[in-house]
């Protein structure tokens, strides 16, 4: 890290074992591991890889969006990702001894459970398909077969980061942008803003059984 950060920033920014994913770890209380993780890289390809697809991504999203939200949006998506990860390694972990590794010993960095996320944030609601190595399939659809491509043509990469990028993906998209949007039960954001939580959450348990819920 010395040969790529200006000495004053590699007094703060931790090494890979002192900031990668590590679930043992964060459990325990070093829960910066989850942001430090994004930031941290293997190697150079590492990053010109990671980096080039966010730009490829961020850009789409950032012009439908504006700055802010996306920003916000990455935010979410990155503890969404990193703490599924922590937790869903950690279990398995513990559960499984021949897994053990998983939530003792692991040591997962870099951006990329980020980018899958936000490619199922890109393409969850495209009509049109796309072509992959060939074949065409539902573009809304990529982000699993390129999950399921990646980890087969690099066995090494982190299968349980990638998938859980596409999980909290999955989350933003069917829970938490219709709750921030107002439209999973009924009512609007300046409604939300104006009654307060407390008397908007009661209003929507006192009408729930007049709709349908599971859409």
């Amino acid at each position: 890290r010395d040969y790529v950060l200006p000495l004053e920033l590699a007094r703060i920014v931790p090494s890979i074992p002192e900031g990668c994913i590590q679930p043992s770890a964060i459990l325990k209380g070093q829960w910066m591991r989850l942001i430090w993780s994004a930031f941290l890289h293997l190697d150079d390809s590492h990053v010109y890889y990671n980096m080039a697809s966010l730009l490829v991504k961020g850009v789409q999203l950032e012009s439908q969006m504006g700055s802010q939200r996306f920003g916000a949006l990455v935010a979410e998506l990155l503890l969404l990702s990193h703490g599924f990860m922590a937790l869903g390694c950690y279990f398995v972990g513990e559960n499984y001894y021949e897994l053990r590794y998983m939530s003792r010993s692991m040591c997962a960095a870099g951006f990329s459970a980020v980018l899958f996320a936000l490619k199922v944030v890109l393409t969850h609601d495209d009509p049109g398909t796309s072509q992959l190595l060939s074949m065409a399939l539902p573009t809304k659809y990529l982000a699993w077969a390129e999950l399921l491509l990646i980890h087969y043509l690099i066995p090494q990469s982190s299968f349980a980061g990638h998938l859980a990028g596409v999980l909290a993906g999955f989350v933003h998209v069917k829970f938490i942008h219709p709750i921030l949007m107002g439209s999973l039960w009924g009512g609007g954001r300046r409604r939300v803003i104006r009654q307060g939580w407390t008397q908007w959450l009661a209003s929507a348990l006192g009408t729930s059984r007049q709709r349908v819920w599971g859409r």
